[in-house]
């Protein structure tokens, strides 16, 4: 019996190399016109990988009318082998300013006088990352690379006119600003993630990462980084989450003046101590004390979540959250930080204690672009008896 035989030649793509448009984050675009001119500013990020998502390119930028106040990132991640890598560099600018008013005579003519001050930190950054996944779970990475941080201070003075409102003068006077820095690092990292994340936080299972950064340059110091998270599920679908976080500066010159301090009132670490929410009052020279507690040169965070889907406790829809991915939480958060010249309470001679704060919020995500949240929240150690109050956020639940 004879068989009959044939040849068939097949061709493959090799889609690896071919990066495509992936993802495009929602472009933003502000404009603004008030008496000082018309202010344009926006921002988006793309993200292209390959068909079979070993590689993955970033790009992203945001501008403002104030172009050398313009930030830009790309990276590049190949996660083809067990032993990924990537690249990264970026420009990030750092801004604060004031503003104050005033009456007085230019060229001789009664004017309205306003100046505007602008303290100005830029920071460019290029370094890689090597990671090693041991399991599912763990895995050893370690990054370095190389930063460098210049500084800027002007003041800006317009002068108008009070018999009509011309503009008399614009001028702009550069003032001293600090020695630039620049610095080598590596950080080693030992990572475990066995967390489920839902719509808008985790659910389940724990993580942790310890880090430690030796930086050295024209100042030396190091950083070191404990974040320990646990979720627990007792009744479905009610999750506990609890969170510690340790980070902090050591070393000759971890105190360095040019170093940003280290700020526990961020929305993401202890709610009800946001900038935004302090009165000239608050942190006035007689009254700034609360205000300085929550800087310092160390840091340690915890916070407790009991989080549930709306919907679905509600009875209303079908699936985990029912009819939206909201989730429910009541919270209670405490941090503290200090720095070698006001130490925390445990320590020897310290004085520095803890602040603490409740509430209740919800979270929602927006059809996978963002996730928004909004927190009614109550801080214990605000002067003046500060009472209940709403902060927003953009941010996964921790």
């Amino acid at each position: 019996m004879f068989g009959l035989q044939t040849e068939t030649s097949y061709k493959f793509t090799d889609y690896r190399a071919k990066l495509r448009l992936d993802y495009v984050s929602p472009p933003q675009l502000g404009i603004g016109v008030d008496q000082f001119g018309t202010y344009v500013g926006g921002g988006v990020g793309l993200v292209w990988s390959d068909l079979l998502g070993y590689y993955d390119l970033t790009t992203a930028v945001q501008t403002s009318s104030r172009l050398k106040d313009t930030a830009a990132m790309v990276s590049f991640l190949n996660d083809k082998h067990r032993l990924n890598w990537g690249l990264i560099a970026e420009r990030i600018p750092y801004i604060i300013g004031g503003f104050a008013t005033g009456y007085g005579t230019v060229s001789g003519e009664p004017a309205e006088i306003d100046q505007e001050y602008i303290f100005a930190e830029y920071d460019y950054q290029l370094g890689g990352i090597v990671a090693y996944p041991f399991n599912t779970f763990r895995r050893f990475e370690i990054s370095a690379g190389y930063q460098y941080s210049d500084f800027s201070s002007d003041i800006r003075t317009r002068s108008y006119s009070l018999f009509d409102g011309t503009l008399i003068d614009d001028s702009t006077q550069h003032l001293p600003a600090p020695d630039s820095l620049h610095f080598a690092y590596i950080s080693p990292a030992f990572v475990y993630d066995s967390s489920f994340f839902g719509a808008t936080s985790p659910l389940l299972g724990q993580s942790y990462r310890l880090q430690v950064s030796p930086q050295i340059g024209n100042i030396s110091f190091y950083t070191v980084l404990a974040d320990y998270r646990r979720y627990f599920m007792p009744v479905q679908p009610f999750t506990l989450a609890f969170r510690i976080l340790h980070y902090g500066r050591y070393g000759k010159n971890a105190e360095d003046q040019r170093l940003y301090p280290l700020f526990i009132g961020y929305d993401t670490l202890v709610r009800g101590y946001n900038t935004s929410s302090f009165s000239a009052q608050e942190v006035s020279s007689d009254n700034g004390d609360l205000f300085n507690r929550l800087l310092g040169s160390k840091v340690i965070v915890a916070n407790a979540e009991l989080r549930f889907p709306l919907f679905k406790v509600l009875g209303v829809g079908r699936g985990f959250y029912g009819i939206l991915p909201i989730e429910f939480l009541s919270f209670f958060d405490a941090g503290l930080a200090w720095s070698s010249e006001d130490k925390a309470w445990f320590l020897k001679g310290g004085q520095r204690k803890p602040v603490y704060s409740t509430g209740i919020g919800l979270r929602m995500n927006l059809f996978g672009y963002v996730i928004a949240g909004v927190d009614f929240v109550h801080p214990f150690n605000r002067p003046y008896k500060k009472g209940w109050y709403f902060e927003f956020s953009f941010q996964p639940g921790f």
